[in-house]
């Protein structure tokens, strides 16, 4: 079996992590027919989506397939542990006053710990709620946006918070805790502040005293705020930044980046994603774009080798056992004659 990706021919770590799933699913699935993987093996559905998130793969089909497999959904229908309305109970929940989304696509985004099966919620939409999916979260108040006053309701909550917390000598120590500890009113209305008052939940809440920091928070605060300086010393110009965790962590080996991504989840309670394309150490429009190239189609490639830069690796020739390349447009040139 021969591993392809442009990425596995440099990181040996990446390439031995194939290797042993490839081995894993053919002693699973010997026809190399792969179904219900997720339900049946969690954790190498997990494998799956790190590789091919890393290798620069649509999906885990488009991966699974480059490499001789059929990818299908689990047979035998949709699983019986799925309750469209548990779904639907959920979401009410988190969105007592609406979402604020107009579009189907952007709650699933926006919501993939509740809905785990979007596809099929809404293809079974009207035999559950009796008309198409799009139209019954309209109906309910979950798409779209409500006629609320987002203030008036987030200080409502926010008078209640400080009359629970007026008498107690402890406060949260994190916004998660906050939530967990008063899961019983509309804690999502937190949300509002961003709009309200244009910083971070966590940063309002600090401010207000409603959540307090250990010492342990202060410090990765403090780490953070160092490695950011640097960052921004080295790209001063946000259009020279990188453009995804990956190429950051590359580019910058000398810095405990993963460390970084971390403390960022734990101190700022969201994705690292976001807090560094506001702080402009990533620039999303810098993300390197990848085409895939059938094998067979050589004589569309350039005569002369392809030299790669960064992650990717030096061509000279096409192995026959080959099936495809992967070419990243924004970093190849030809080799010197």
């Amino acid at each position: 079996f021969a591993i392809t990706s442009s990425y596995s021919i440099r990181n040996e770590k990446i390439k031995r992590r194939m290797e042993t799933l490839f081995a894993k699913l053919d002693e699973a699935y010997p026809d190399k027919v792969i179904s219900g993987l997720r339900k049946e093996h969690e954790n190498w559905a997990e494998t799956v989506t790190e590789l091919y998130r890393l290798l620069g793969y649509e999906d885990n089909k488009s991966f699974l397939e480059a490499y001789g497999y059929t990818y299908e959904r689990a047979r035998g229908g949709r699983s019986n542990t799925f309750e469209p309305k548990e779904v639907i109970e959920q979401l009410k929940a988190r969105y007592p006053d609406g979402s604020g989304f107009t579009k189907y696509d952007e709650l699933v985004e926006a919501n993939l710990d509740i809905i785990k099966n979007p596809k099929t919620l809404k293809n079974i939409a009207t035999e559950v709620f009796g008309m198409p999916l799009g139209q019954y979260l309209k109906k309910i108040g979950i798409l779209g946006c409500k006629d609320i006053d987002h203030k008036a309701k987030l200080e409502e909550l926010l008078c209640e918070l400080k009359s629970r917390y007026a008498e107690r000598d402890v406060l949260p120590a994190s916004l998660t805790q906050l939530k967990e500890e008063n899961s019983d009113i509309a804690i999502c209305r937190l949300e509002y502040i961003k709009e309200v008052y244009g910083v971070t939940p966590q940063e309002y809440l600090l401010q207000i005293g409603l959540i307090k920091k250990n010492a342990t928070v202060v410090d990765k605060e403090i780490k953070i705020n160092e490695i950011i300086t640097e960052l921004k010393k080295r790209y001063p110009m946000f259009t020279k930044a990188p453009g995804t965790i990956e190429q950051l962590k590359s580019e910058n080996a000398d810095l405990p980046i993963r460390s970084f991504i971390d403390w960022i989840s734990t101190v700022f309670e969201e994705k690292a994603i976001v807090y560094l394309e506001r702080e402009g150490i990533i620039n999303p429009e810098n993300k390197q774009n990848s085409y895939i190239l059938n094998a067979k189609n050589k004589k569309n490639l350039p005569k002369n080798s392809l030299e790669f830069t960064d992650r990717c690796f030096v061509h000279t020739d096409l192995n026959p056992e080959q099936t495809e390349i992967v070419v990243d447009f924004k970093t190849w040139r030809k080799s010197p004659e």
